[in-house]
């Protein structure tokens, strides 16, 4: 839930912005771009929620990343073998909205989105009923509604009715998919031609569908001012980019015919299927319009699709991810030999699950399918691969960093550090040094590569891990454990031996606690490793949920508990 909140606004800041370049841009290129263009490109923060969910790539296993160079021989001796249970030493992390405060939130803007998207069904109830007061245009209005079509060439039907309603003092075209043009009582035939051309072109260009489509982008985000500013401008810019078009067919003559007609009819009722009320300013900035109009030429076509299209490459392209939001979950390959137990006994009042992998025999044991394949935050578990990269990258801190004097609350953390003991003490300094030295383009191809849950390092280089973006389930986990152990990515050997030194327990017992603290709370709890007992290897994962005492110290004595009862420890 909280993850929603904070996408949703990160989205909106993305839009705002967006909007107000887009409105600086316009004004840079007033003369430059074409009518059309400058109404289009209001649609261009609509491309942004489908491009953020794109799936990200994901790098496979087929060959190692071009940037990862070997690194010089790691010494193992250096490192120094610990045979004692890790630590579970963690920070708290502050959530940035709580839990309640995200609910409310979330009620606050579903109940404002309901309220919008009513008042948009009521304005389509509104328009309905305007076209059931209403009787067909006679045959001779009909014939000049057929030559002004033949004329913008339209083949779409389009019905013509005469409005029974005295309040409708303009024409509006209005409907979807089966366009209707609504005129009022006694419109002056010498006007006709020009209303009509006028209409069919919005007809023509599915303005009341586009403007649909605004409207609901606005319900979802009716408590951003920029939304709003950007759907008025597009209302102004519709008009404006019809009345280009329709000035394209006319002679000079006819073009101060069509501003005279636009003043007796720009100043009517409004309706919702097409448009908004013209206000004076807008009414006077179209009758500059029509007044200095000039047809774009060629070099001001070219520099307006180009325009748009860089547009729409940036708002795809920078858009705010939303696939963490709507891939929460691994779906394990159906051909892998599974065997569902229930171990409920063992993680009392805490909810869990636990997946334990024989490497001889290629079968799992798995409990709570739904919470195995669930993604969630790593913490700390994700050192394991942080050393692995900084080895392959032939970082020297990779074996040993020096404490720059900065005291933390944890008294492990003040003192020079090995790979090992940084592991066993879940140094966070350490492995942020790492992750800083290597940057967040290496460390997402590394991620992409070895295909580590949704690979979203979106939360910042230094917290990605800690009950952020990164997310992974106890599924995956084991399958990345199991790479590492057999070394399936091909990276060099040593540095495989010495991350699974930094893991080592005891002569046949590995692993790497994780806790995720939240405002105080434990909430989130690891313990990942492997076994080597004599009947061959054994990955094992056990994860811990629950509102508080879900740690990884917890997730260790469960964990144990479970494979001396298997016979594997």
């Amino acid at each position: 839930m909280t993850e929603l909140v904070l996408y949703g606004l990160s989205f909106s800041l993305f839009v705002s912005f967006l909007i107000c370049m887009i409105s600086i841009l316009k004004k840079l290129l007033s003369g430059r771009i074409t009518a059309s263009v400058h109404y289009y490109i209001w649609f261009v923060p609509l491309a942004g929620p489908a491009a953020s969910f794109f799936p990200k790539f994901q790098g496979s296993f087929e060959s190692a990343p071009s940037d990862l160079p070997s690194a010089a021989a790691f010494s193992l001796a250096a490192a120094g073998l610990s045979h004692d249970t890790p630590e579970d030493l963690f920070v708290n992390a502050h959530s940035l909205i709580s839990q309640p405060a995200a609910a409310g939130l979330l009620a606050v803007w579903l109940m404002g989105t309901m309220f919008m998207i009513v008042r948009i069904f009521r304005g389509i109830y509104g328009v309905r009923r305007l076209c059931r007061a209403s009787t067909a245009a006679p045959p001779s209005l009909l014939a000049e509604l057929y030559r002004c079509q033949d004329k913008i060439h339209m083949n779409l039907p389009v019905k013509l009715r005469i409005s029974d309603v005295d309040s409708l003092k303009s024409p509006a075209a209005m409907g979807f998919f089966n366009p209707c043009i609504l005129l009022p009582k006694g419109c002056k035939e010498k006007q006709l031609p020009y209303i009509l051309l006028h209409e069919l072109v919005h007809c023509k260009h599915k303005d009341a569908l586009l403007n649909l489509a605004m409207q609901l982008f606005l319900a979802f985000n009716w408590y951003n001012p920029f939304v709003w500013y950007a759907v008025k401008q597009m209302e102004h810019d519709r008009e404006l980019c019809c009345d280009s078009f329709v000035l394209a067919l006319l002679d000079k003559r006819q073009q101060l015919t069509y501003g005279r007609v636009l003043i007796d009819c720009a100043a009517g009722q409004t309706f919702p299927a097409v448009g908004m009320k013209q206000t004076a300013k807008a009414l006077y900035k179209r009758i500059i319009h029509v007044a200095e109009f000039r047809m774009p030429n060629s070099h001001c076509r070219r520099m307006s699709y180009v325009f748009l299209a860089v547009m729409v490459i940036a708002a795809s392209a920078f858009a705010p991810s939303a696939a963490s939001l709507t891939d929460e979950s691994y779906t394990p390959a159906a051909d892998m030999n599974i065997e569902y137990k229930n171990l409920q006994t063992y993680f009392g009042d805490l909810q869990g699950s636990f997946v334990l992998y024989d490497l001889k025999k290629d079968s799992y044991i798995v409990y709570n399918k739904d919470a195995a394949t669930a993604r969630v935050s790593p913490n700390s578990t994700y050192k394991i691969y942080s050393g692995l990269l900084a080895l392959e990258s032939g970082f020297t801190e990779a074996s040993f960093q020096k404490w720059d004097g900065t005291v933390y609350p944890l008294d492990a953390w003040n003192r020079d550090q090995t790979l090992n003991s940084a592991m066993r003490s879940s140094v966070n300094w350490y492995f942020q040094n790492l992750d800083k030295k290597a940057g967040k383009g290496a460390l997402q191809k590394f991620y992409d590569f070895i295909g580590y849950g949704n690979c979203d390092l979106s939360g910042g280089v230094s917290r990605f891990w800690m009950e952020s973006s990164l997310k992974i389930s106890p599924f995956e986990q084991v399958v990345l454990l199991t790479g590492l152990y057999e070394n399936r990515w091909g990276f060099r050997e040593e540095h495989i031996r010495a991350i699974k030194s930094s893991l080592k327990i005891s002569d046949r017992f590995s692993g790497k606690t994780g806790t995720g603290m939240v405002d105080g709370k434990t909430i989130n709890g690891w313990f990942v490793g492997y076994t080597e007992p004599p009947s061959g290897p054994q990955i094992f994962v056990l994860n811990l949920q629950g509102p508080d005492g879900a740690s990884g110290a917890r997730a260790v004595e469960i964990a144990q508990m479970i494979l001396s009862d298997q016979g594997l420890l």
